[in-house]
C-alpha cells in the first residue's frame, strides 16, 4: 500500500473525530481548562481535597469509639484507602466480630473488594473494626 494514499484519509478521519469531540466540549470535559471552572467549582474541589487530607491517624487519635465509627462511615472509599495506608505502622485497637478488642500495630495492608484490610496481632481487620487510634507511628 502506498502511504500517500492512506495519509489523507487518516488525516480526514482524525479531523472528523476532533470536530465531533469539539462539538461536545463541556459535555465530556474536552477543551475545558481549570481557568474555565467557576469559583464555586474550585471551592468545592478544594473543600473535597481538604476533607480528604483531614482523615489522618493523628486526627482520629483520642476520638471516642462512636465518633470514630461515625467519621470512618463518612469517608469515601478513596479516603478510606488513603487513611488505611497512613495507619500502617500505627498502634490501633480493633474489635472482632465477637466484640473482643485487640491492640497492636496495623500492618500488611491489603485492598479486598475495594475495602482496606490490615493485620493487627496476626489477624485481619477492616477499617470499620477500628476502636481507637493511638497516633503513635512505628518507623
Amino acid at each position: 500500500m502506498n502511504p500517500l494514499l492512506i495519509t489523507p484519509a487518516a488525516g480526514a478521519a482524525a479531523n472528523a473525530v476532533h470536530s465531533a469531540f469539539a462539538g461536545l466540549g463541556g459535555a465530556v470535559g474536552i477543551g475545558t481548562s481549570p481557568a474555565a471552572s467557576t469559583g464555586t467549582d474550585f471551592q468545592q474541589q478544594l473543600a473535597a481535597a481538604r476533607s480528604m487530607s483531614a482523615a489522618t491517624p493523628s486526627s482520629l487519635a483520642g476520638l471516642p469509639p462512636a465518633q470514630l465509627r461515625q467519621k470512618l462511615a463518612s469517608l469515601s472509599p478513596e479516603q478510606q484507602v488513603s487513611l488505611a495506608q497512613q495507619l500502617v505502622g500505627s498502634t490501633v485497637s480493633v474489635s472482632d466480630f465477637s466484640g473482643r478488642v485487640a491492640t497492636g500495630v496495623a500492618d500488611k495492608l491489603q485492598i479486598q473488594n475495594g475495602t482496606p484490610v490490615f493485620q493487627v496481632a496476626g489477624h485481619s481487620y477492616s477499617l470499620a473494626s477500628l476502636v481507637s487510634v493511638s497516633g503513635n507511628h512505628v518507623a
